[in-house]
């Protein structure tokens, strides 16, 4: 699915949600971080706190964050470093907060390294975009029902 045509996909599902889920996206692609962001905020489901297309960048936010995050979206191949390096940082993190790997390397092997080393879950970008988007969805109904 084209990030592009990701906003179109809209569903009925989602409609009338708070939006509660605090989301930062560590990705190699601007074009994608803005969709993703935009298509949280269109669904109802949560807003972007911030971006970082570097490990560097990311990291720095995850030491001195701006806003809380409830959900960390990691892709392991940016343009600087490596977003694989970002899960050590979040292993020690609240029980609400979330950190999902959202790639296109999500071979086997890719998937039980990042399980391995404390992410919630791993989504392909090519064929689980729809997958991801119900993991957030049911991250904002559990938060919902917590509050």
């Amino acid at each position: 699915m084209a990030y592009g045509t990701l906003r179109q996909r809209k569903s009925e599902n989602f409609k009338g949600l708070a939006l509660t889920l605090r989301v930062f996206i560590v990705d190699d692609s601007a074009e994608l971080v803005q969709a993703l962001c935009e298509t949280l905020s269109d669904l109802g489901l949560a807003r972007c706190v911030g971006s970082a297309l570097t490990e560097h960048d990311a990291a720095a936010w995850l030491d001195a964050p701006t806003e809380p995050w409830d959900v960390l979206v990691i892709e392991p191949h940016l343009q600087q470093g490596n977003g694989l390096a970002l899960l050590a940082r979040c292993r020690q993190r609240a029980s609400h907060q979330k950190v999902l790997v959202l790639t296109h390397y999500a071979t086997d092997q890719m998937r039980q390294y990042c399980l391995s080393q404390g992410a919630d879950a791993v989504f392909d970008k090519s064929a689980q975009l729809v997958a991801f988007m119900g993991q957030i969805k049911q991250l904002h109904v559990l938060q919902t029902e917590r509050r």
